[in-house]
């Protein structure tokens, strides 16, 4: 017959549950037994944490650039690398003398590693918020995981402090590569600005005079000379209309011509060599053919014949001492204007040397302007970088100067790792729970799956819904008192068996679960 062909209520379950109470039975006590035993000899684990706090910079950025741009995340995974790398993992183990019986089992470092890094948890916190109330863009906390909780306080700490110390190196070794490498940078720049400075110096040594920047002052001086010009050759037309005068009022009065006269040597040769000046001024404005130049080569001439038959005189004789009346004003005035007229000619020629030479600088200065910009790009774009690199080191000094004075973005500790007073794992109450519904609903299954395969009719009811004759009467089971003897000893046999098995259920449940580490993180310690 069909079970449940009239509908599954409470009475059938429990005639059923009657029927098949030794299945039941014996179903929910090995599940709930093998369970309970487990959660009972699992080891403690207990979980320590400390939040640390990423503070930012104290100084505000627009006075102190700071030059580690690696961010936090970036930096928290560096840390991690370098704090979860197995030559790390086995100093802590060494000195908190961790995982004693994976070394007594003869694992390997690796091993060991692996398994620190399990029990080592990295997490956010909160992001963006305040926390404990000190400002904050991120905080997050460090945590371990020991069945020691003394043990599991002190490394979550000295993680902690370890989080702290390395950040503080990374920053301090990444502004100082950046400084270093700034000041490298300076000093390449600073040695070419320098050969560059030498090129410039050098080049307007060499062309002194002629740089663009001398334009207007090689201007006004060529004026100034211009105009020097001008009033030397104005000077020098008059002191040559004044000596052509002379000769003239000379010519017609015969005073320039000499008279013979007991004068000395001496005098006579400095009237000869005044006589050979003004020839000598007469050649620069006539030719020789000139009768000007003609009359004066005859006087010269002349002169020079009268020295020669000159007889020398006894300068005790009174009567042969010269008189100085016999050199007239009008000779001592042609000296004197024909000695003007060399001086003027000299200052003539020195101003128009001058003149070609301050032209020749003027029509210099664009060649030198050309070349000397050819020359001063490139200092100038070596100068300015130069000025920007030596600013920018200037900011990563200080920038060094912060990190050592901890006022930069620095990790604190705000909530230092505490003795755990309650285990972490397992969580015993909800596992307890799921082993009391896992065991009942092992032995209703159980209970239902042996029922089911059950044709037989137990009860009169089922019996008048199946047939259609009516039911006269019913005989109930009859139990002698051999049957009751049999039932007993069986179910006392059972039972037996039963506990037996129970109590090798729990020393398996012992040998599996006790110290048994890796099994209560399997059943998730780190919920």
């Amino acid at each position: 017959m069909d079970l449940f062909a009239n509908g599954f209520n409470l009475d059938l379950f429990l005639n059923i549950l009657k029927r098949h109470i030794w299945i039941a039975t014996v179903l929910f006590c090995l599940i709930f037994t093998t369970g309970t035993s487990f959660l009972l000899f699992l080891p403690n684990l207990y979980t320590a944490k400390a939040v640390l706090l990423v503070e930012g910079q104290s100084i505000p950025s627009e006075f102190v650039r700071q030059t580690v741009t690696m961010g936090v995340e970036r930096r928290l995974q560096a840390i991690s690398q370098d704090l979860l790398s197995r030559s790390r993992l086995e100093k802590l183990a060494e000195e908190f003398q961790l995982y004693d019986d994976l070394k007594q089992k003869g694992a390997s470092g690796d091993v060991i590693a692996g398994a620190m890094r399990l029990d080592i948890n990295i997490r956010n916190a909160v992001r963006g918020g305040n926390v404990g109330g000190s400002g904050g863009g991120m905080a997050f906390e460090v945590s371990y995981v020991s069945p020691d909780p003394e043990k599991a306080m002190q490394v979550a700490n000295k993680l902690a402090s370890d989080y702290i110390e390395e950040n503080t190196k990374i920053r301090e070794r990444l502004s100082l590569g950046t400084s270093g490498f700034l000041r490298q940078q300076l000093d390449d720049a600073k040695q070419r600005l320098e050969k560059h400075e030498q090129q410039v110096m050098l080049y307007k040594r060499q062309h002194l005079g002629e740089l663009p920047e001398q334009l207007e002052a090689n201007l006004r001086t060529l004026d100034v000379l211009q105009q020097q010009l001008g009033t030397i050759s104005e000077n020098l037309s008059r002191a040559r209309e004044r000596h052509s005068l002379i000769i003239r009022r000379a010519d017609v009065g015969g005073t320039l011509s000499p008279v013979t006269s007991p004068t000395s040597g001496g005098e006579n040769q400095q009237s000869l060599v005044a006589l050979q000046s003004q020839l000598a001024e007469l050649k620069v404005r006539f030719s020789d053919k000139h009768p000007d130049v003609i009359r004066m080569k005859k006087i010269i001439q002349s002169r020079e014949e009268e020295e020669k038959t000159q007889i020398p005189s006894d300068p005790s004789d009174p009567v042969a001492t010269p008189s100085p009346r016999q050199i007239t004003p009008m000779q001592l005035e042609q000296a004197e204007v024909s000695a003007e007229i060399q001086r003027l000619m000299a200052d003539l020629a020195k101003v128009n040397q001058e003149i070609v030479t301050y032209k020749q600088r003027v029509e210099n200065s664009a060649k030198r302007e050309q070349e000397l910009f050819t020359i001063s790009r490139d200092y100038e774009s070596t100068r300015d970088l130069y000025n920007g690199l030596l600013k920018r080191y200037e900011e990563a000094s200080m920038a060094d100067d912060m990190e050592k004075e901890q006022r930069s973005e620095r990790f604190r500790l705000i909530e230092r790792a505490v003795y755990p007073q309650e285990p972490s794992a397992p969580q015993r109450p909800r596992f307890f729970l799921l082993t009391v519904v896992l065991s009942l609903g092992t032995a209703v299954g159980g209970v239902l799956l042996r029922a089911l395969p059950d044709s037989s009719f137990h009860r009169v009811e089922d019996l008048k819904k199946f047939v259609k004759i009516p039911v006269l009467v019913s005989i109930t089971q009859i139990v002698t008192d051999r049957d009751r003897y049999f039932r007993g000893f069986y179910n006392g046999l059972g039972m037996v068996a039963l506990v037996i098995v129970l109590i090798l259920l729990v020393n398996v449940s012992y040998q599996v679960a006790n110290d048994n580490e890796q099994l209560v993180r399997f059943f998730g310690a780190r919920s």
